[in-house]
C-alpha cells in the first residue's frame, strides 16, 4: 500500500502514495486528483525511471485543505490562490468575504423559509374554512 521513497537532494524519507491508493484515502477518483493538480493546488513527485506520479503526506494535507475551503463555497481558483498565497492576511479577507456572502445566503434562506410558512399558513386556514380553489379557463374565440 504505502511505499517509503527517498528524494534526492533532500536526503529525507517521506510516505508517498499512488494516484489510486490516495484517491481511495480521500474518497475520491483519481481523475479530481489529477484535476487539482492542474489547477495548481498539488504538485506530486515524477518518477523519471518509471513515469509514474507519486503523492505525498503533504499533498494529501493540501487535498484536504482544499476541500474543506470547497466546501465553505469557495471556487477551485480561490481555492488555488488561498493555498499558494504566503501572507495569512490575504486568506483571511477571502475567508472574511466569503463568510459575508454565507451570512447573506443565509438571511435570504431565512426569509424564503419564512414566506413558505406563510403560504403553508394560509393554505391550512383556508382548508378550514372549506375553501376550494378551482383553475377556471375561458374560451377566447375571435
Amino acid at each position: 500500500m504505502k511505499t517509503l521513497k527517498q528524494f534526492e537532494g533532500w536526503g529525507i524519507m517521506y510516505n508517498t502514495y499512488t494516484i489510486g491508493e490516495l484517491a481511495k484515502i480521500l474518497g475520491i477518483t483519481a481523475e479530481t486528483i489529477r484535476y487539482y493538480e492542474r489547477k495548481g493546488i498539488i504538485a506530486p513527485i515524477h518518477d523519471q525511471e518509471t513515469g509514474y506520479r507519486y503523492y505525498t503526506t503533504w499533498d494529501l494535507h493540501m487535498l484536504i485543505r482544499a476541500r474543506c475551503y470547497l466546501g465553505f463555497g469557495l471556487s477551485i481558483e480561490e481555492t488555488a490562490g488561498i493555498l499558494q498565497s504566503k501572507s495569512l492576511e490575504e486568506i483571511d479577507d477571502l475567508l472574511e468575504k466569503q463568510e459575508q456572502i454565507i451570512q447573506k445566503n443565509i438571511i435570504y434562506q431565512m426569509n424564503l423559509l419564512k414566506r413558505l410558512r406563510s403560504n403553508r399558513k394560509l393554505i391550512s386556514r383556508s382548508e378550514n374554512l372549506n375553501f376550494h380553489f378551482t383553475k377556471k379557463t375561458r374560451n377566447l374565440s375571435y
